[in-house]
């Protein structure tokens, strides 16, 4: 098992895996486009966890320049393991790559959001040392 930046042929396995990650099937086509022009997005890192020729896990991290952080912070997106392959240690190594480019790009901070019923999520998140110390708030339309 190795970890690797994102492909284009990858882009399946992540459809797949972000589906997964939210419990909900999304518009394919949808998220193909979004995956292409985030793949070339030089503020943004897309990484995969490859078994056997196999993505069994991905991640994403965006780097933004916040004024209100005087600098910039990276912010993780979707880190999800396919569900056959959790407690092994796996989203530690993907966190672990998104962390490093994220303190190589000079970020100050780096965040994650998490939902509310994740509670395994929650423990993993603070294992890896990151505090709860903000709430976020959404409105959908």
């Amino acid at each position: 098992m190795f970890i690797r930046e994102a492909q284009w042929d990858d882009r399946e396995a992540v459809y797949q895996l972000v589906c997964q990650l939210e419990d909900y099937t999304f518009d394919r086509e949808k998220i193909t486009i979004l995956f292409e022009r985030n793949l070339d997005n030089p503020t943004i890192r897309y990484i995969c966890a490859e078994l056997d020729g196999v993505v069994i896990g991905f991640g994403s991290l965006y780097i933004n320049e916040l004024l209100h952080h005087c600098g910039k912070v990276g912010e993780i997106q979707e880190l999800v393991v396919d569900s056959n392959y959790r407690d092994q240690g796996i989203g530690g190594l993907l966190m672990d790559d998104l962390l490093k480019w994220a303190d190589q790009e000079g970020c100050v901070q780096v965040e994650v959001a998490c939902n509310q019923i994740r509670t395994s999520a929650h423990g993993f998140y603070f294992s890896k040392g990151f505090i709860n110390s903000h709430y976020k708030f959404v409105k959908e339309f």
